[in-house]
């Protein structure tokens, strides 16, 4: 499967449709689809025509846990299905509407489910809300370094045991 590129041209054409611009009914909306997917698809084979090959971009997972707090039974079994399900829809969809097989890159670890970091928080669950994204953030970011993950360069999903 191809990894998906940079969204932002596909990002674009969703933007302009959530601004305002009318939905097309029935063979219109195919014949719209069509022809957003052919000028995004033109974007998008430039871009990749100035690289010499195509980047191995993978989403990164972490799993974060208070200090208190034992991780959810079963964590990783449910969130690689999840995962590998959402992967199948982007791959199915992208080919669909004229792009090919695109979809999230996900990492395996050697037991056959996703890599998944596991972060302990550094206080008890009584020490977090929901304004507190920005210090679990901050919690993650020495083991996704630790694991040769540039925080700042690669695309991270958080999943908080809250």
């Amino acid at each position: 499967m191809k990894r998906l590129a940079p969204i932002a041209p596909i990002a674009a054409i969703a933007a302009a449709a959530l601004l305002g611009c009318p939905a097309p009914a029935g063979a219109d909306l195919q014949s719209e689809v069509a022809a957003q997917a052919a000028a995004a698809r033109a974007i998008l084979d430039a871009w990749h025509a100035e690289r010499p090959r195509p980047a191995e971009r993978v989403l990164h997972l972490v799993y974060w846990t208070p200090s208190d707090r034992e991780p959810a039974a079963g964590y990783r079994e449910r969130l690689s299905r999840v995962l590998r399900h959402i992967q199948q829809f982007y791959a199915d969809e992208m080919e669909r509407i004229g792009f090919g097989r695109r979809t999230i890159g996900l990492r395996d670890a050697a037991d056959g489910l996703l890599e998944i970091h596991l972060v302990e928080g550094a206080g008890p669950y009584a020490d977090y809300d929901v304004q507190s994204g920005a210090a679990i953030k901050r919690e993650c970011l020495p083991a996704l370094r630790e694991a040769g993950i540039d925080p700042d360069r690669e695309t991270v999903v958080i999943f908080c045991n809250l």
